[in-house]
């Protein structure tokens, strides 16, 4: 089976990726902070940390989350989880 043009027998984790997957029970979640989580993903996905600071505060402040930023995943409502995920998903693009 092809996805992108990629065997994804042997390019799984290029085509996880490119297309933004993030597991539903990310174990890191919990022991990160909001902010942290999306400097994490913008740093796995090649940014350099000004971009991937930069990139993070955009998203939470376009996701209205800034004021939970510093709380940990664990302590965040499940609005905010699925928004992290939505920003997780977003993080690599412009």
């Amino acid at each position: 089976m092809y996805i992108l043009g990629l065997d994804l027998a042997k390019n799984s984790v290029e085509i996880k990726r490119r297309i933004g997957v993030v597991p539903e029970g990310l174990a890191l979640f919990e022991r990160l902070t909001g902010a942290q989580l999306l400097n994490f993903v913008g740093r796995m996905y090649g940014l350099d940390r000004a971009k991937a600071a930069e990139r993070s505060a955009e998203l939470l402040e376009f996701m209205d989350l800034k004021d939970s930023a510093d709380i940990t995943g664990g302590g965040l409502l499940s609005r905010h989880e699925e928004e992290d995920r939505v920003g997780c998903r977003s993080h690599p693009w412009p």
